[in-house]
């Protein structure tokens, strides 16, 4: 009898685990479903957040050329460019001013730029086996954004020279296809005044 009380007590203990792995099984499969169908909607909400991003530049190009037209009138009224191309002030500093705010712009520009694509490759990161799964059947790819390509012709009229003071051509350096070393050798070349390469100690 005592044998066979033990027997019972093992048997009853080997269905309790039964069942609870069972049980965790279950939940496990349970939630792994869940999840499974919850990317589908992650990939409508990551496609939508990319041209939502992309739409932010646009946006972001069309207000920051209007505040850069206001930038270059309030830089000519404070040097008092008249009509003729005559100044109060000099012609030199006038178009410094000019060649500075649309840097400046083009410099914003570059920084919107590289978060769109940074935020995009996060969003890419973030997909896994399941993103791909509803993505090969029927859901669009994730976008690709335009925005950059379709603000050039914005871009171009940032990069225009400077010319209003009747000095010359300025051209404004741009931080949106200058690489590090054609800044660094830019930087190496100009006249600070202390001589050859800007160097003081020459």
């Amino acid at each position: 009898m005592l044998i066979m009380a033990e027997i019972s007590g093992w048997w009853l203990l080997g269905i309790a685990i039964g069942g609870g792995i069972a049980g965790a099984v279950g939940t496990a499969a349970i939630y792994l479903t869940r999840r499974f169908f919850a990317a589908r909607r992650e990939v409508l909400a990551n496609n939508w957040e990319v041209l939502d991003r992309d739409e932010d530049l646009l946006s972001w190009v069309a207000d920051r050329s209007g505040l850069l037209v206001l930038q270059l009138r309030r830089i000519t009224e404070r040097h008092n460019v008249h009509e003729d191309g005559s100044t109060s002030f000099t012609s030199s500093a006038h178009d410094y001013d000019l060649v500075r705010a649309k840097e400046t712009a083009l410099h914003e520009y570059r920084d919107q730029e590289r978060q769109l694509f940074r935020d995009v490759r996060r969003i890419a990161e973030s997909e896994d086996w399941r993103h791909d799964y509803w993505r090969s059947h029927g859901l669009q790819e994730l976008p690709t954004p335009t925005a950059p390509q379709r603000v050039q012709k914005m871009l171009d009229l940032w990069r225009t020279d400077v010319t209003k003071s009747g000095t010359g051509v300025v051209t404004p350096s741009d931080p949106t296809r200058e690489s590090f070393e054609q800044a660094y050798q830019r930087l190496k070349d100009a006249d600070f005044g202390f001589g050859p390469g800007g160097n003081p100690n020459a």
